[in-house]
Formats: C-alpha cells, sequence, structure tokens
C-alpha cells in the first residue's frame, strides 16, 4: 500500500477521521492525497429553472461550504505535518462520485466518512452515493465514522458472491497488516453451509492468511441479520462487497453497506 486518497468533506466533526487516514499512511509508510470537492450538482440543475433568489442562496451557501472546506484542508495538512507523513491536497468542483471514482483509479485505498445527522450541509456523501462510489472503484473504499474509535475487530462477510470474495482477498493481502487485530469470517447466505464448496474454499483462504481466525455462519439474507450479528459481536470493522448488479436475494447493489451505514456506527471495507 503506497498510495491512500483521504476525502475532505467540509464537515466540522471529521478530525477524528483525519486522524485515523493519516495514522494508517504513516504505518503504511504511504503518501496521502487530501481532496477537497466542492458539490456543484444543485447548484448546476436548478440554476436555469429557479429564481435569481435562489441562486444567491445557493451561492452564499457554496461560499460558506467551501470555507468549511478549507478549514478541513488545513487540518490535514497540519496532522500530516506532525506526524510527517508525505501529503498534498487538490481542491476541485462537481460531482464528488465522479471526481472520487476518478482520483480513486491512482490510490490503492480511498478513504471517506459518514456520518448520520439531519443537516445535509454537514454530511458529505449519502450512503447510497457511497456504495455507488465502492462499485465504480478500481481499488477499496474505507467509509469511517465520526466517532473515534480503534479498528480491532474485523468482521469478514462472505455470501459466495465473486464480489464478497474479491473484498476479503483484497483486505487480507493488502490491508490486514495495517487494521485490525481480531478477525472473523461470516458467512452468510449460500455460503453459510459447512458443506458448500464456496465456504470451504474461503476458509482455507482466510486461514492460509490468517494465524488466528474465528468463524461463524448466519443463514438467510445477510441484510435482514448481518448488521445485528456485527454489534453483538462488537465488530469495529465490516469488509464487505458491493455487486454490480441487483443481488441474489433480490436486493439492490450496495443494500447491505447502506443499511449498515444508516442503522449502525460501524466502520465498513467495500469493494466490487
Amino acid at each position: 500500500m503506497k498510495n491512500l486518497l483521504v476525502h475532505l468533506c467540509n464537515s466540522s466533526r471529521t478530525k477524528s477521521v483525519v486522524e485515523t487516514a493519516v495514522k494508517l499512511a504513516s504505518v503504511a509508510q504511504a503518501r496521502i492525497r487530501g481532496v477537497s470537492i466542492l458539490d456543484t450538482r444543485t447548484f448546476f440543475e436548478k440554476a436555469g429553472i429557479e429564481s435569481a433568489a435562489y441562486a444567491g442562496v445557493e451561492a452564499t451557501r457554496m461560499t460558506l461550504t467551501h470555507r468549511r472546506q478549507m478549514q478541513s484542508r488545513e487540518e490535514f495538512l497540519s496532522v500530516c505535518r506532525s506526524s510527517r507523513v508525505h501529503c498534498d491536497v487538490v481542491d476541485v468542483r462537481g460531482d464528488p462520485i465522479e471526481l472520487l471514482a476518478d482520483e480513486a483509479k491512482y490510490n490503492d485505498l480511498t478513504i471517506v466518512s459518514y456520518g448520520r445527522t439531519p443537516h445535509r450541509h454537514d454530511v458529505g456523501l449519502s450512503a447510497h452515493e457511497l456504495m455507488e462510489l465502492a462499485q465504480r472503484g478500481a481499488h477499496p473504499l474505507l467509509v469511517l465514522r465520526r466517532k473515534p474509535v480503534e479498528l480491532d475487530r474485523v468482521l469478514l462477510i462472505y455470501d459466495g458472491s465473486n464480489a464478497s470474495s474479491r473484498s476479503i482477498r483484497s483486505f487480507l493481502s493488502q490491508h490486514a497488516a495495517y487494521l485490525g487485530n481480531q478477525y472473523r469470517l461470516l458467512c452468510v447466505g449460500e455460503a453459510a453451509s459447512p458443506q458448500s464448496g464456496a465456504y470451504r474454499a474461503m476458509l482455507q483462504y482466510c486461514r492460509s492468511r490468517m494465524e488466528t481466525l474465528e468463524v461463524g455462519c448466519l443463514p438467510g439474507s445477510p441484510v435482514k441479520t448481518a448488521a445485528k450479528y456485527a454489534q453483538k459481536w462488537e465488530a469495529d470493522l465490516l469488509v464487505l462487497g458491493v455487486a454490480r448488479t441487483s443481488s441474489w436475494w433480490g436486493s439492490p447493489f450496495g443494500q447491505l453497506g447502506s443499511d449498515i451505514l444508516q442503522h449502525t456506527e460501524l466502520a465498513i471495507y467495500a469493494y466490487a
């Protein structure tokens, strides 16, 4: 892992996210790039149909957002300097999903944050938008929460799909050395049967990579049960795949990750 990307959103409560990202870069001896994006989607979508008064309000909102982003930018640079981590920052305008997906092509891991708050200006991307970003990304996406927490207990969710297999393999081969110290493989759905080939193959792979590994099985749809299981196990980080189409149980792509973000405070590592 040589290059990390972190989204510097306009929230005033993301210092812990920046500190976690910089700490990860320091441990991995990686370079980290911060990207500050001024979201202009709403402004350009409505500029031609709304009144001049609305345009003025929207322009003011963008100005205030830009100021908050500059504060996040300076905070990021300050943390990098104090940690002696090589860094740079890019400031762009446009569609955050498009711009982050493009920047992510050149980095081994993209780090973003998600906070459950009713104030849209302080949220950044929505849960569904983050899953869309993971779906389109060439590399994994790490979604951190605003509440500081050590990512010690990692739950690897395997449903037998190619996406979940890629996510687990990517995590164990590239990032497990820097994230977590206790791991559990949770086989769900069709992969929950110990007699299935998918179960045996993934268990064999994980044990070849990990000295110690707990194993659990959870029949049925993970969308309905995985979050409760993760909370009961007291997981800090969930590793999961994001299908590029609807999943075998009929749910839209990214529903598991989206539900976990919206209804828990768990961080997720997602890959399509």
